[in-house]
């Protein structure tokens, strides 16, 4: 199979799936994977985002602190997110913390109190910060935009 097939392939599952890929994705609700310029990684695979966002990788490749930022619970973005990312409902997530914090200690990632622009400014100023937004909500040179590599289905 051509490098450019399987690439137009693989753009077209990420969208399919509503994970944005920088050169896939360009719609207003696609969610966008969005870190720190002090990450050097430019690129996640799915199951690196999940290991992430539950709290199983906690340091990037570089050495440094892995600085989760969630969408409070009670928001649609943070209910497609555990859907479409994490393979998990909001309730799911709760119930997994709270056996995490028992078995291990581990605690919730920080949930933000904030919209699109204001959580940018979050990851922006936090180093080794990794969050989402829609694309809508993306302001260009804040934050980077991580791609999403070799995505399945949840």
């Amino acid at each position: 199979m051509k490098p450019m097939t399987i690439a137009l392939g693989l753009f077209a599952l990420l969208a399919a799936l509503g994970i944005a890929c920088p050169a896939a994705a360009d719609g207003p609700d696609d969610i966008l994977i969005v870190a720190n310029k002090s990450v050097q990684e430019n690129a996640l695979s799915l199951d690196e985002v999940r290991l992430i966002f539950l709290k199983k990788r906690r340091v990037w490749a570089s050495g440094q602190d892995i600085v989760v930022l969630h969408d409070q619970s009670t928001t649609a973005l943070r209910h497609r997110f555990g859907a479409e990312v994490l393979g998990m409902t909001v309730g799911d997530e709760m119930r997994y913390w709270r056996d995490e914090a028992v078995r291990s200690s581990l605690k919730a990632p920080k949930e933000i109190e904030t919209k699109g622009h204001e959580r940018l400014r979050a990851v922006f100023s936090k180093k080794g910060a990794i969050s989402y937004v829609l694309r809508r909500d993306y302001v260009k040179d804040v934050v980077k935009i991580l791609a999403v590599v070799g995505a399945k289905a949840p």
